[in-house]
């Protein structure tokens, strides 16, 4: 996973346009599309097997910390939620 550097972190629309674009002509993730417009890119695999950390701007917690997801859309799995940032860390360290 490579870790974006704080100058380099967006949104995953204004990052990712032209995918959202070709996913969208297709109905390709559709369910994900709320979730997506509205996360923080922070990491992704580049040149690997495609999987991005994303922080939900819809999703936070009284003490101010945002839902971090881990997906691997080539999985066709829905993306995985952690309770925070530092708890998708942790659990990639582990694996």
């Amino acid at each position: 996973m490579d870790l974006h550097r704080v100058g380099d972190i967006g949104w995953f629309t204004d990052l990712e346009p032209d995918l959202l674009e070709t996913w969208s002509r297709f109905d390709v993730f559709t369910d994900q599309f709320p979730l997506l417009k509205r996360s923080l890119l922070v990491g992704q695999d580049d040149g690997g097997s495609g999987c991005y950390w994303l922080l939900h701007a819809d999703s936070v917690r009284e003490d101010g910390e945002w839902t971090a997801y881990e997906w691997w859309p080539g999985d066709g799995d829905d993306p995985e939620p952690y309770d925070d940032f530092a708890t998708l860390v942790r659990e990639a360290a582990n694996t």
